[in-house]
């Protein structure tokens, strides 16, 4: 079953509401670095949603480096655990 594209409109929230890279506003500071994606704090595959309250923009600098430092990216809440 393919993944369903978050909204444009969901996007567009959640870029304007973050102004750019939010992941400065977590702990991690740095100079960003490429365009700005939508980050799932709470990752869809264990059951994170679309819901903007989930949704974190991050510069791609920002975003691989929260998926490549799991235990830094929990503790400082851009990685949340959930009730599956």
């Amino acid at each position: 079953m393919a993944k369903e594209r978050l909204p444009e409109v969901t996007w567009q929230f959640v870029a304007e509401r973050d102004f750019g890279c939010a992941a400065n506003r977590f702990g991690l500071i740095h100079r960003c670095q490429g365009p700005t994606v939508v980050h799932h704090r709470k990752l869809r595959k264990h059951g994170g949603t679309h819901d903007p309250e989930n949704l974190v923009a991050l510069c791609n600098w920002a975003h691989l480096h929260v998926h490549a430092n799991p235990a830094e990216s929990y503790a400082n809440g851009l990685l949340i655990r959930g009730v599956t």
